[in-house]
């Protein structure tokens, strides 16, 4: 969820496969929740990293808050993690990662990769 509104926004969207890519979003509590209600899913059940004062309604409702380095501190003090990394600079990268080895996924997607010769990528 966005406020902002680009292509390249979409473009890498499409590129990396994600299911929701929503911009120019004013109110991001409200779209959220359709999404929510459409996927039968709860606020509990939900992560979201978040950095500025336009992301603090989300951030109070979701089961696990998160935030960039470079965060409004509004937006920190309110959080249950914070990237040791800004925004565009890895902080997204380095929360996947936290979750995935919370998940118990880490290794076999670390063995996945390592896996791969040269020859199946081309």
């Amino acid at each position: 969820l966005t406020g902002r509104s680009s292509k390249i926004t979409q473009h890498r969207g499409e590129e990396l496969k994600v299911a929701f890519c929503r911009q120019g979003v004013q109110n991001k509590v409200a779209e959220l929740s359709k999404i929510i209600a459409e996927e039968g899913w709860s606020w509990e059940e939900i992560g979201y990293m978040g950095d500025d004062l336009n992301d603090l309604g989300v951030l109070a409702r979701v089961g696990f808050a998160a935030a960039p380095a470079d965060a409004a501190l509004e937006v920190q003090d309110g959080v249950d993690w914070i990237a040791s990394r800004n925004g565009g600079e890895g902080a997204a990268r380095e929360w996947i990662e936290m979750v995935l080895k919370a998940q118990g996924r880490w290794d076999e997607l670390v063995q996945f990769y390592k896996n791969q010769s040269s020859e199946e990528s081309v």
